[in-house]
């Protein structure tokens, strides 16, 4: 018999959604770190950076998140779960629906060159809002 056996289900839901939100604080504070070491990087100043230290940065950066996300998805129950894999679904057909679109336009000689941060932050904001929805449609 598991520690969780002896557990009520209140008892595992309020351990489960606390573990929940320690990794939503870990993330956020992890961004945070990034975001202040990247914003040291370029603060603008003039200083170059070395490329050493950015290569180091970027693969302590990546190495983390593959690790927290491996974390993430093997902790989270299958409702999360499905609510991740959804949103993502929808942000990547949004991407692939995007560079696209916008490739053939400015092919087109319609709009400018293609700059990729609106279609990074869009993807991001129809993932986050398909992920909200779903939340709330699952309440």
């Amino acid at each position: 018999m598991t520690k969780t056996d002896t557990l009520t289900g209140e008892q595992q839901e309020r351990r489960r959604r606390r573990k929940f939100w320690m990794m939503m604080i870990a993330f956020m504070v992890g961004g945070g770190i990034t975001g202040a070491a990247s914003g040291a990087f370029t603060s603008g100043n003039g200083a170059a950076v070395s490329p050493a230290l950015a290569i180091g940065f970027v693969a302590i950066f990546f190495t983390a998140f593959v690790l927290l996300s491996w974390h993430f998805f093997t902790t989270v129950d299958e409702l999360e779960l499905a609510d991740n894999l959804w949103a993502s679904l929808f942000g990547l057909y949004f991407y692939l629906a995007a560079v696209p679109t916008a490739w053939f336009l400015n092919q087109a000689g319609i709009i400018p060159p293609i700059d990729q941060w609106p279609i990074y932050f869009g993807t991001a904001g129809v993932t986050f809002a398909a992920y909200l929805i779903r939340k709330l449609l699952n309440r």
